[in-house]
């Protein structure tokens, strides 16, 4: 039974990561754009954010935006959340981290270039 239900979590997010690869694809309006969120009060109050607000990353929604803090150590994680936050916008934050570590988990290493041929495409 372990296997089965390991087998499903893994059929599970290569799922969620190929859904969530074909939705940034389809939808080329979003961008994303590095900026020093965790350092910069600045930028994060351009984003719409308190000055005090701790931020690695962040979904503008109106603004068809991803932003990601180019100095945070684990990078392709908070790629993954923030795209995750653009697809499943009603999802709360809660939700999108269980979705964002399973799909780390069992990433392929085809995904992985997909997503960074998405970053490379919608680098501002």
């Amino acid at each position: 039974m372990p296997n089965d239900r390991r087998t499903r979590e893994k059929r599970r997010a290569h799922r969620l990561a190929w859904r969530l690869i074909d939705f940034m694809e389809a939808n080329v309006q979003w961008r994303i754009r590095f900026m020093p969120l965790e350092a910069d009060a600045r930028a994060r109050m351009s984003l719409g954010f308190a000055a005090d607000d701790y931020l690695v990353g962040a979904t503008i929604p109106e603004r068809h935006l991803l932003a990601l803090d180019q100095m945070f150590a684990d990078l392709f994680a908070v790629l993954i959340h923030e795209c995750l936050h653009a697809m499943l916008p009603d999802a709360s934050e809660t939700r999108v981290l269980e979705l964002e570590k399973l799909v780390r988990r069992h990433l392929t290493p085809r995904q992985a270039r997909a997503f960074i041929i998405i970053l490379h495409r919608r680098l501002e």
